[in-house]
């Protein structure tokens, strides 16, 4: 495992662990939500919940990253086939044209 992933696993436990004793500690009726916190002023649990939604935003953002991959990777794959097949068909269709032009120039020397 990397080392970047092993890390932003740690975060995202990290403030999964932050939300947790902040829920406990409102459930206990220890509250850390304090409502003489100066304005701008970020209290513990407040940090606890935005680290969570900070880690559930990001893993959002993964995920559509790594679903919009996934939807360019088949994209290209399409056009690609596609590309195959007309190299095939315009091949075909080049032996075609080239022995009915030496065809017509055998009949052009034969007339003359």
């Amino acid at each position: 495992m990397s080392s970047d992933l092993k890390r932003k696993r740690s975060e995202s436990i990290d403030a999964a662990d932050q939300l947790a004793a902040f829920v406990a500690a409102e459930a206990n009726g220890q509250g850390l939500i304090s409502d003489t916190a100066a304005p701008g002023e970020e209290t513990v649990a407040a940090s606890a919940v935005a680290g969570v939604e900070d880690a559930t935003a990001r893993e959002e953002r993964l995920r559509k990253s790594r679903e919009k991959a996934r939807v360019r990777r088949n994209r290209k794959r399409a056009m690609i086939e596609q590309m195959q097949e007309n190299v095939v068909a315009l091949s075909k269709k080049n032996a075609e044209l080239k022995r009915k032009n030496d065809e017509l120039r055998s009949k052009i020397v034969a007339l003359y």
